[in-house]
């Protein structure tokens, strides 16, 4: 049991096959359908799988991380947990869900922040 504290025997449930990855896909968009979340909660959720950041990073990042053209995203060393600069690169399927949220940009982050 690999990363896992000692005497941590708790099952961890980890997709391994394409057909439990496109399930999960498709359990997440009946979800977002379902209970009428967001444009942006959607393409968070649908995100996660494809770049594995932790829910904070991925949902702070501001615009000027993503690079389109190198098919990026650089998160700065000071959001990271790990206070190093992460380089997440990014498949087709990752920037399709980026340039949709581009397309609806209200602001510098990627994800609409709520004010408190």
């Amino acid at each position: 049991m690999a990363n896992r504290p000692p005497g941590d025997k708790k099952p961890r449930h980890a997709i391994v096959d394409l057909e439990g990855v496109r399930q999960m896909l498709l359990q997440i968009d009946e979800y977002c359908l379902a209970e009428k979340q967001t444009v942006y909660m959607r393409i968070a959720l649908l995100l996660e799988p494809y770049i594995g950041l932790r829910m904070v990073e991925l949902t702070g990042g501001c615009w000027e991380e993503v690079n389109f053209e190198k098919r990026k995203r650089v998160i700065p060393a000071s959001r990271m947990k790990t206070r190093k600069e992460h380089i997440v690169f990014l498949s087709n399927q990752a920037l399709d869900l980026l340039k949709k949220l581009e397309y609806e940009r209200q602001s510098p982050f990627c994800f609409l922040r709520i004010p408190k």
